[in-house]
């Protein structure tokens, strides 16, 4: 019995080690409205240079514009990134329509406008593994 909870604790040890190898981008934004409420659709490309599995079952966090926060995201669907494979996931940012400036807006509408770094800080669940997730992407 020791020898097989042995080989499970390295096969656990090593899905853990592979997850922090996991690569996030952005790879698209889309501003949208959702009744009064500004949205914005960002598809995050993940790369996974392991050969092992991944399950995301959630990803939380929060979107910051020039290091003020300006949303948060939930996602808590099961998305499967296969070995050595890029896998893209649609996250919709709730935006907080008191912090999003005209700008931002403005410059995500009509590609103009003062230049805004967006950053996402959120964790995620690979196969019940938390770990953080930083993208940043800029505009203009």
């Amino acid at each position: 019995m020791a020898p097989l909870a042995g080989l499970l604790a390295l096969g656990l040890m090593a899905q853990k080690k592979a997850s922090g190898f996991l690569n996030y981008f952005v790879k698209a934004l889309q501003l949208s409205w959702d009744g009064a409420d500004p949205l914005l659709r960002v598809t995050v490309a993940v790369q996974n240079p392991s050969n092992e599995q991944f399950i995301i079952r959630s990803i939380v966090g929060n979107l910051f514009i020039n290091e003020q926060k300006a949303g948060n995201v939930s996602m808590f669907e099961t998305i499967t990134i296969n070995p050595n494979r890029q896998t893209d996931i649609p996250l919709i940012v709730m935006l907080d329509p008191v912090a999003v400036v005209s700008d931002l807006l403005t410059l995500i509408q009509r590609q103009s406008g003062n230049p805004q770094e967006i950053k996402l800080v959120a964790l995620v669940n690979a196969n019940g593994f938390v770990q953080g997730m930083t993208v940043k992407y800029k505009l203009g």
